[in-house]
């Protein structure tokens, strides 16, 4: 048998202190970008999307494109989530709700919940705040349309009629 030198030691040590160090910077890398991807998704959610950009979502290529119906923008089962939302949110702006009593109010599936709500998202008109082993729900921030995006009056009294219809709805 022999015993390893006394460089040997030297070099191992030097190594593992080098592993170490490098696992540390790679830790501390990706502490930092998930940083940076929550405050940009934060920075996000708090500003208004531009009509160029909305125009891009949408893959509308048209630069005198003009909105007309808000089924434009809020396409399939989007419109009857976000008007639904509005509606329990009220001046607030804040609700709670299952997934499976929003799929029954909305007359959708959980994939055309979880599509339709990330669309949602997307356009900054809700944020969703789910709380880990909380089954009571999902508390939303809804956003008003012209809050989050680039729209005509007709266009809020579009969505503010749907909203209407939605409360007369659940009064019966």
């Amino acid at each position: 048998k022999t015993t390893p030198n006394k460089s040997t030691v030297k070099k191992t040590k030097t190594s593992k202190k080098t592993i170490s160090s490098k696992k540390q910077q790679k830790s501390a890398v990706r502490k930092t970008k998930k940083q940076a991807s929550k405050a940009k998704t934060k920075a996000n959610t708090l500003t208004k999307i531009t009509e160029e950009e909305l125009k891009e979502l949408l893959k509308i290529k048209s630069e005198s494109f003009q909105f007309m119906d808000i089924r434009e923008i809020l396409r399939g089962k989007s419109l009857d989530i976000y008007a639904y939302l509005r509606h329990l949110a009220g001046e607030s702006g804040v609700c709670k709700i299952t997934h499976n009593n929003l799929m029954k109010a909305t007359g959708i599936s959980r994939p055309t919940l979880f599509k339709q709500g990330s669309w949602l998202e997307t356009l900054n008109l809700i944020e969703k705040h789910s709380v880990p082993g909380d089954h009571t729900g999902t508390s939303y921030t809804v956003r008003r349309l012209e809050e989050a995006l680039p729209v005509s009056d007709m266009l809020i009294e579009q969505m503010d009629s749907h909203i209407e219809t939605i409360g007369q709805e659940n009064k019966n």
